[in-house]
């Protein structure tokens, strides 16, 4: 009779984890920008999804870097400030300009 009860639970949890290893990774839910400066030394504006101003910085470290007719290139970028926007706005005034006008 234990056996009966014990199969189609055992079945069931066995399934259930099955489903979550296909599950897709869980993307961060907040939503940086972050100051760059590209090979050329111009500022940029990346956004970038991380779980911590920390985590976008290095994630923003990793993008290609955009030239001045925005080609994509693989020269290293220095982040300079990664921030949350609907909180906070830049420091540097040529960023927080960058940054407005990609909103209009």
């Amino acid at each position: 009779m234990l056996r009966i009860l014990v199969l189609p639970w055992l079945a069931l949890v066995m399934l259930t984890g099955a489903a979550n290893a296909d599950a897709a990774p869980r993307l961060p839910e907040r939503v940086f920008a972050c100051h760059i400066l590209n090979g050329e030394g111009e500022t940029a504006i990346v956004h970038v999804q991380a779980d911590n101003a920390e985590r976008a910085r290095i994630v923003a470290a990793g993008t290609p870097a955009s030239g001045p007719a925005s080609h994509p290139s693989a020269v290293q970028v220095d982040v300079v400030e990664c921030i949350e926007p609907v909180r906070e706005r830049f420091r540097d005034k040529e960023a927080r300009k960058k940054a407005d006008s990609l909103l209009q």
